[in-house]
């Protein structure tokens, strides 16, 4: 669920979730599937309690992944950085065309791992999908065993980089998509 203000663009919340519980890695690819779904689901639910839009994943070492349906973005310092495939997150198509598109603008783009810290000082947060385009995240929820730890992101309102990209991703759909 997108954020019900007003704004001209969407925000969210959403909390660091780890996507496991450091369970020892399943034995057959089955099982490992099974317990992917099970994180997905437990973090979904997880972040409705929390009264956030999506949740953030983490892998077995604590970085940063993917959203429940999105990929993860953060600025820092000028720099736009989105975790790595290698970490084990399925390949989003619209993830990609953010890529490409934020390379053709010229920008600097690192696929590198963070922990959810870096988002917590990042300049902006976003996350993309084909139905959020680039959702802004306004703040974190950090559910940690000693209870729920809320920090905004920046000061709490969308980013220039995200809606530049934003843009340029709509830009990009009504050239090859939306023809008329």
């Amino acid at each position: 669920a997108i954020d019900g203000n007003a704004s001209e663009q969407p925000t969210a919340q959403a909390r660091g979730q780890p996507a496991a519980n450091g369970e020892e890695a399943p034995l057959s690819q089955q099982s490992s599937r099974r317990e992917q779904v099970r994180r997905f689901v437990q973090a979904v639910r997880d972040s409705d309690l929390a009264s956030a839009d999506d949740a953030i994943l983490l892998d077995l070492a604590g970085r940063v992944t993917e959203g429940t349906t999105s990929n993860v973005f953060f600025v820092q310092r000028g720099v736009l950085v989105t975790p790595p495939l290698s970490l084990g997150m399925l390949e989003g198509v619209t993830r990609a065309l953010f890529i490409d598109i934020a390379r053709a603008q010229g920008m600097i783009l690192r696929e590198e791992p963070h922990g959810p810290e870096a988002l917590a000082a990042a300049d902006e947060v976003f996350m993309t999908s084909t139905l959020r385009e680039a959702m802004p995240v306004t703040s974190l929820v950090f559910l940690e065993s000693h209870g729920e730890q809320v920090r905004r992101v920046s000061d709490g309102r969308p980013g220039p980089i995200a809606k530049r990209l934003r843009a340029a991703f709509r830009e990009y759909l009504e050239r090859t998509h939306l023809r008329r």
